[in-house]
């Protein structure tokens, strides 16, 4: 995790993640929870990057490839990944 002042003075904490050897961060506030990997369900005729969706206590949410949706090669997905569940707007 990482600290930066922001313009207004205050201070933005990001969460940082490699994808692809690429170094990538996100405002610690938009990020709702880290899980475990949980394969999802598929779904048909969607893009490729789209793996399906999981049930989340009673929420179903999709499950993106951030990997293949940057166009940076496909995830073969393993013990090591995790979902980061992220909200974004309301």
């Amino acid at each position: 995790m990482q600290e930066n002042e922001t313009a207004g003075g205050g201070t933005l904490e990001l969460i940082s993640f490699e994808i692809a050897g690429q170094e990538f961060c996100i405002d610690i506030r938009a990020v709702r929870e880290i899980r475990g990997w949980t394969a999802a369900t598929p779904l048909p005729h969607t893009p490729r990057y789209i793996l399906g969706v999981i049930n989340l206590r009673g929420a179903i949410m999709p499950v993106l490839d951030l990997r293949d949706r940057l166009d940076l090669g496909h995830t073969e997905a393993s013990s090591r990944h995790v979902i980061m569940v992220v909200q974004d707007g309301e």
